[in-house]
């Protein structure tokens, strides 16, 4: 059975479907939804399949202060496929993979999100994926 589609206005979220949503999280399922970048996936980070994330755009921010925590999301695509930019290439790529993905109009990126490993010694640092933040902004932010 494919998602439920979740239509939610990107700029001021509706209280009620933000709930709805968070509630859909406290209940240990995963939701797809847009974020700064891309569609990502959201769940709540106590659960032992999930990571962390805090982002910046409305809808998410907005889900996080009703469960009143962090999430964990990472991009809504397949290995191998295109980012997503709306919810309904999050509903064709993970078909019944998850319940409910949040539907807050295309994406207003089209660059993913830049990932950089400072894991190790901090001269070695390395781009993972580069995406809307070059490599030699970052360098000059990590050595000034």
């Amino acid at each position: 059975m494919p998602a439920e589609l979740l239509k939610i206005n990107s700029s001021q979220p509706e209280q009620k479907l933000v709930s709805y949503a968070a509630e859909r999280i406290r209940q240990g399922q995963v939701l797809g939804m847009p974020t700064d970048t891309f569609y990502g996936l959201a769940a709540d980070p106590v659960n032992l399949r999930a990571a962390l994330r805090v982002p910046s755009a409305p809808i998410p921010v907005a889900i996080i202060r009703e469960i009143g925590f962090p999430i964990t999301a990472t991009s809504a695509n397949l290995l191998g496929a295109s980012e997503c930019m709306t919810a309904e290439c999050v509903r064709d790529q993970m078909g019944d993979r998850i319940s409910i993905i949040v539907n807050g109009g295309p994406t207003e990126r089209d660059q993913p999100t830049t990932i950089v490993d400072l894991s190790g010694d901090p001269t070695q640092w390395q781009i993972i994926r580069e995406g809307a933040i070059p490599a030699e902004e970052i360098s000059q932010i990590l050595w000034h």
